[in-house]
């Protein structure tokens, strides 16, 4: 009995020993599995990061070459607008000085009319002359506003350069 009882404990210490190498080899077995996953996991996570980072550098890049165009465009714009604002200016302070001529030309007349009043036909003529210069002038202003919107339809017309420049001498004389 005991011998059976000593083979019987021997058997269970060898049993044990063996569920234990069993359990051992359970947890190395679920451990190996578990780190291939995570390393599985991880490289496949890495892989699509380097795709979705390669997709996200070529959007970037196209949106910087978009930007930049855009940029190149505006700053056309501004430097056209900077050369419509100068020809604008040029075109105001042009016209005001065109203007004044007729104006001081009538203004002149109207006081020789009140001093020489015996020359009014003289100064009258004179004064009509000017008024429609500066008649002309405002008309060609507006066709120029015109010619801005895309308005304008030009009408030829014939005159005498001869007339014109004699009425300019005329004007100065009598001044």
């Amino acid at each position: 009995e005991e011998k059976i009882l000593q083979n019987n404990t021997n058997q269970s210490v060898v049993d044990g020993q063996n569920l234990l190498f069993i359990y051992i080899i359970g947890i190395v077995i679920s451990i190996t599995i578990t780190t291939i996953a995570i390393i599985l996991t991880y490289s496949q996570l890495d892989i699509k990061h380097k795709q979705i980072t390669k997709l996200l550098k070529i959007e970037i890049d196209k949106k910087t070459k978009a930007l930049q165009h855009s940029n190149i465009s505006l700053k056309q714009l501004n430097e056209e607008l900077k050369r419509q604002d100068i020809m604008q200016k040029e075109f105001i302070n042009i016209a005001s000085h065109e203007m004044k001529t007729p104006v001081q030309a009538i203004l002149t007349y109207s006081q020789l009319l009140q001093i020489y009043p015996e020359r009014h036909k003289e100064f009258a003529l004179a004064i009509n002359r000017n008024s429609l210069r500066l008649q002309r002038l405002s008309n060609d202003i507006l066709n120029v506003a015109k010619i801005e919107s895309g308005g304008l339809t030009l009408n030829k017309q014939v005159f005498d350069i001869n007339e014109v420049i004699a009425d300019i001498i005329d004007d100065y004389k009598t001044i």
